[in-house]
């Protein structure tokens, strides 16, 4: 299992991600980092109403995308295991939800947010069929934040895409994800736990209280297999958590994490390495 994150302190270590940022000069919070599936050596990285790709082998800048009118908050992609089709989902603080193909060449998109407030997250489910997203209610506020469901349905003739509404749940949630059964694993700030959501209704199921003594950091990461949890807290801790059960797995510490850890990525190829050896 490797992590790869971005830190708002620099580190001496070897790590591509942060490399990248230093390099960009991107000296405001990285919210997300796209690997891209077809190109191991190439990452998108948010910089504000644009996403960056970058080649981390030669550190040479290969494209920018403009693609949001307001700075870009979340970047997420599906990949399709039989076909190999690849949709990208990005939400922005213009308050609209976008699906995008490999060349960010726009399919789709909706205004997720009733008002003005900013779209801070997003995720997608294991088959590419949903996403969940999060609306901030202010912009320097988790109070009162709603996370909500949209379905993505593609015409069996045309090929066009098109968002549907779902179900949204309001609470003082900061971020949300899905495991492996289209469960929602929903970051709450009060009382600071990680609640897990029943699939379609959003109902409540259970909770993750290992870190009610604790504060959340704005990183998260689930893996490929959307059956591990990773989340960072402010005093340089990283959880492992089934996603599943909720139960504590693993505690990563490490002197050199930031308190404030922008970004988690899981590294998918030696992940599917590991689930095989279990195998």
């Amino acid at each position: 299992m490797t992590l790869a994150i971005v830190s708002e302190q620099k580190s001496n270590h070897n790590n591509a991600n942060i490399a990248v940022r230093s390099v960009l000069g991107v000296h405001s919070a990285c919210y997300d980092i796209r690997i891209v599936p077809d190109d191991p050596y190439c990452v998108d990285i948010i910089l504000s109403t644009h996403i960056v790709r970058w080649n981390i082998k030669t550190k040479q800048r290969v494209q920018t995308y403009p693609l949001h009118d307001a700075l870009i908050s979340s970047i997420q992609t599906y990949v399709n295991a039989s076909t190999k089709e690849h949709l990208i989902a990005t939400c922005s603080y213009d308050g609209i939800l976008k699906i995008w193909d490999t060349h960010y060449n726009l399919l789709c998109e909706t205004k997720a947010s009733e008002s003005t407030a900013p779209v801070s997250r997003i995720d997608w489910n294991k088959d590419g069929t949903q996403l969940i997203v999060h609306i901030k209610a202010t912009e320097s506020s988790f109070k009162d934040c709603t996370i909500a469901l949209y379905r993505l349905n593609k015409h069996v003739v045309t090929g066009a895409y098109s968002l549907r509404f779902v179900a949204k749940k309001i609470d003082n949630y900061r971020y949300a994800v899905f495991n492996q059964h289209d469960q929602v694993l929903a970051f709450n700030t009060e009382p600071n736990v990680i609640e897990l959501l029943s699939a379609n209704a959003l109902q409540f199921i259970g909770a993750f209280t290992a870190g009610l003594h604790r504060q959340w950091s704005v990183a998260i990461a689930i893996n490929r297999a959307r059956t591990r949890l990773a989340v960072a807290s402010t005093n340089k801790e990283i959880f492992i958590v089934d996603s599943n059960t909720l139960q504590l797995l693993q505690t990563i510490r490490h002197k050199e994490l930031s308190p404030n850890i922008w970004c988690i990525v899981w590294q998918e190829q030696e992940e599917e390495e590991e689930e095989e050896e279990k195998e």
